[in-house]
């Protein structure tokens, strides 16, 4: 047990019994999968509570709670990815749940992870929370982190989608990667990793052609990945999936592009047309996350349909030089 000078201490997330965590989670957490449709419902926290346990168990992650007196006052996890050590050059840290009841608690978590992070040498972290997580906010930015990116995340029911039938996508193919990959390398520029000049372009650059590549190696009954034709040609890709939740299921938007000289013709229209004629009728809504620095994108959801509920979340970033 880790003591602080508030008097919270520090456990391991395991130590903490599941009626605790439950009860952080539905008495403290914000996030937009407690308010929005496609992930609300009965019970109201369940589908985070769902995620935070799985990410607490991963072999990556360092997961703590905090404790007050003889209550749980909060939960983190911090993960260690290898997958993006491997792509970037130096261990980098994810914030994925910072839940506190309090400020106490909130800079009890937020020292920890920074101790965790210099523990194992990681060069930089980010963490992604809602707006309203301000307790969370406020003590990572006393640890260090600094804003980098906002994001929302749109949604709409599919049950009044009207196919639209362009099909100008087919199935993905092996020998379509490389090409599609070549895409992916010059396609993101309003993403927090090119935002962010201290992250090597061609490392940001090559880390979509390899999330492209990781997505295929993994295969999986409820994913896909459509390529976009034009002419004849790949043209750009989109990669979704379906969860199963509890009422039911939500296709997710993960990843897609289309080739920048393509750009601003329509072809992102018809290609998100095509994966919303795939899934409807296979889930009940599609969402996506959008960082609001990307213009055309807010633009292609907004034609979609797509509703935007909430402030969104923001994304902050820490050096371990600068902290």
């Amino acid at each position: 047990m880790n003591g602080t000078a508030t008097g919270v201490q520090l456990i391991d997330f395991e130590q903490a019994s599941p009626a605790a965590v439950a009860a952080v989670v539905g008495d403290h957490a914000v996030s937009r999968l407690l308010v929005e449709p496609p992930f609300a419902g009965e019970p109201r926290h369940g589908y985070l509570l769902e995620l935070l346990r799985a990410d607490a168990g991963r072999d990556d992650a360092i997961a703590r709670a905090a404790v007050s007196g003889a209550a749980v006052t909060g939960l983190s996890v911090l993960r260690l990815p290898r997958w993006d050590e491997e792509n970037f050059g130096f261990c980098v840290g994810r914030v994925e749940h910072l839940i506190a009841a309090d400020a106490a608690s909130a800079h009890a978590l937020a020292a920890g992870i920074v101790r965790d992070l210099a523990a194992r040498d990681a060069g930089m972290c980010s963490a992604r929370l809602s707006v309203e997580a301000r307790p969370a906010l406020h003590a990572l930015e006393a640890q260090g982190f600094r804003f980098q990116e906002h994001t929302l995340s749109p949604w709409r029911e599919l049950a009044g989608w009207q196919s639209h039938g362009f099909a100008v996508t087919r199935e993905t193919r092996p020998d379509d990667l490389p090409e599609l990959g070549a895409i992916a390398r010059r396609a993101f520029r309003a993403d927090r990793f090119h935002g962010d000049p201290r992250f090597e372009r061609a490392a940001a650059d090559g880390l979509y052609e390899r999330w492209l590549q990781t997505w295929h190696e993994a295969q999986a009954p409820e994913k896909w990945s459509r390529v976009l034709l034009v002419d004849g040609r790949p043209a750009g890709f989109i990669l979704f999936d379906i969860i199963e939740l509890p009422a039911h299921r939500v296709g997710r938007v993960v990843l897609d592009c289309v080739a920048p000289e393509l750009a601003g013709r329509g072809h992102g229209y018809q290609m998100h047309c095509d994966a919303l004629d795939f899934l409807s009728g296979r889930a009940a809504y599609v969402s996506t996350v959008i960082a609001t620095a990307n213009s055309a994108a807010l633009q292609l959801n907004i034609r979609l349909g797509f509703r935007f509920s909430g402030g969104g979340e923001v994304t902050l970033h820490r050096w371990a030089q600068n902290g």
